[in-house]
């Protein structure tokens, strides 16, 4: 009766239904003995949560249906997910009733065939399974309430003129415009000894268009795929060439069409841009000219896995790659960066990049912890750093952002050595 006897003096002293002082507590109790205290203590548990919890006034569960115990992403403990009666809502809660989230009203639905259920302070629920740590629930929100902002509004840290939620150059500055003050920059991670390059400097044609201004090639995938496999030779040895050659342009089926083009005012549409590129860029280059109908604008994401077996084929590598489509900012970003056994594309569809692809480089995390003891909740923002291949050097983006106004559209091009 200690656990009893202790929290329901607890959940009736007036400090705790007030949030007028923290409580002092010495003893630790378990996931499992705080989910039985709540179940025989359901209406203090109620009017607790309604009073203390945000934006729970209108909390109205009588009973948990259903409990499931599970992990947490980022620690050993474990967590419980309860589901109230009727459409009452769900909470996570933790050891010695520290709540990670409640949603007063409502209902989720969830699939136990998918995996088992698992808690990410960033992406919230989702299911983990053989080969994949974390896949998003689906019905969940990214974070615990997120500030969301309006599409195509700029934010001091941004470039200027950026909208929607990249090209960020001072993470700092960027969260406290867009999230407001108190935000910590608690960690920050990139790949050692990146190069950073734009898409340009791998572009063998130009084209002039109509109004004098020059284009250069669409060949963002082209290059991201490059970049990342040189990134892999140079830094784990693997058995790719790093020579320059003759990009012999004149053997592309096209090349004569493209020098025969002229300008409204009579000027050659397309010129010889570079006549010369590292042989790796020219074999994925080639591979998309054969394959994908590659000539000079985009590139399809799709067909990378298989650009990346005809490299295998040349040069006796064994790497293998995955196109992503259900992701999550731990999979595809913490973990790639810090685990170094896959390198990430990202792939964008709509915001600041529409369909645009780039390597993944880093990333910076920030958190805002508010509230009180066991209504204390933290704010999650996770920024992921990118060669974009637009300028050479690191710019961001905030994909919990981009997942909030432009859905999780989107994919990674995963290559595991």
């Amino acid at each position: 009766m200690l656990l009893k006897l202790g929290l329901v003096t607890l959940l009736l002293s007036p400090l705790y239904l007030t949030g007028s002082l923290v409580n002092e507590q010495t003893t630790d109790y378990s996931c499992e003995e705080t989910v039985a205290f709540i179940e025989s203590n359901f209406d203090y548990f109620r009017l607790a949560m309604r009073g203390n919890a945000p934006d729970a006034s209108s909390f109205d569960a009588s009973y948990i249906e259903e409990e499931i115990v599970m992990s947490l992403t980022d620690s050993s403990e474990e967590a419980a997910y309860l589901d109230f009666d009727g459409d009452n809502g769900y909470a996570v809660i933790g050891k010695n009733l520290e709540v990670f989230r409640l949603v007063p009203t409502g209902q989720i639905v969830v699939d136990t065939s998918r995996g088992s259920l698992i808690y990410s302070r960033y992406d919230g629920l989702g299911y983990t399974r053989s080969g994949i740590p974390f896949e998003p629930l689906g019905e969940e929100a990214s974070s615990f309430d997120w500030t969301r902002a309006q599409s195509g509004t700029h934010y001091a840290g941004q470039e200027s003129g950026a909208e929607g939620s990249g090209k960020i150059i001072r993470p700092v500055e960027y969260v406290a415009a867009k999230y407001g003050s108190g935000y910590e920059n608690y960690e920050i991670r990139v790949l050692q000894s990146w190069y950073f390059q734009t898409q340009k400097v791998f572009s063998l044609y130009a084209r002039r268009n109509d109004d004098g201004t020059t284009s250069y090639e669409g060949n963002c995938l082209l290059a991201s795929l490059y970049k990342n496999l040189d990134y892999i030779r140079s830094t784990r040895s693997a058995s790719l060439p790093s020579d320059t050659v003759q990009a012999n342009l004149s053997n592309d089926s096209f090349y004569a069409s493209f020098m025969s083009q002229t300008t409204s005012d009579g000027y050659p549409r397309y010129s010889v841009y570079h006549s010369e590129c590292p042989r790796l860029y020219k074999e994925i280059r080639d591979y998309f000219r054969d394959n994908d109908s590659y000539t000079f604008d985009s590139a399809h994401p799709s067909k990378a896995s298989d650009c990346v077996a005809y490299i295998n084929g040349l040069h006796a590598t064994a790497f293998t790659t995955t196109l992503v489509t259900s992701w999550s900012f731990e999979n595809e970003v913490e973990a790639a960066i810090n685990n170094i056994q896959k390198y990430q594309i990202w792939n964008q569809v709509y915001g600041t990049y529409p369909n645009h692809s780039m390597p993944v480089v880093g990333y910076s995390l920030f958190r805002k912890t508010t509230g009180w003891w066991i209504f204390t909740h933290t704010d999650y923002v996770k920024l992921m750093g990118v060669n974009d291949n637009l300028i050479d050097q690191e710019r961001f983006i905030d994909l919990g952002a981009y997942q909030s106004e432009d859905g999780s559209v989107g994919s990674f091009v995963s290559i595991a050595i």
